[in-house]
């Protein structure tokens, strides 16, 4: 298992939130990293919704510039000023699985066939 903070990722990293429902139900909500202050919380930017609500025990998923990073948390409390936006609790470990094995760069290169 891997520590959050060794993930170094960068604000704008696209999350998806899943609350846990009761019996089979789950509902899942997209989110943008914003950042974290290390062993605090997590803050994402995420719409308003009624169902995140301080307590909630979540599972999350987001990217990372090679891979998927996948953790349980929970939802330290959620505001609406300036803007949506959710405090997670620090994960104790996260799980990344990797998808490629070194960071995409964009290139401007002509190439001619």
């Amino acid at each position: 298992m891997t520590q959050f903070a060794e993930l170094k990722l960068l604000p704008g990293a696209s999350m998806r939130i899943t609350l846990s429902g009761s019996g089979d139900k789950s509902t899942a909500i997209l989110a943008k990293y914003i950042g974290s202050l290390p062993s605090q919380a997590i803050v994402a930017a995420a719409p308003a919704n009624p169902n995140l609500r301080a307590g909630t025990k979540v599972a999350v998923s987001m990217t990372s510039p090679t891979g998927i990073v996948t953790f349980a948390s929970q939802i330290e409390t959620a505001g609406t000023a300036p803007f949506a936006h959710l405090f997670l609790q620090w994960p104790d470990a996260v799980h990344v699985r990797n998808v490629r094995a070194a960071v995409r760069f964009n290139v401007g290169v002509s190439a001619q066939v």
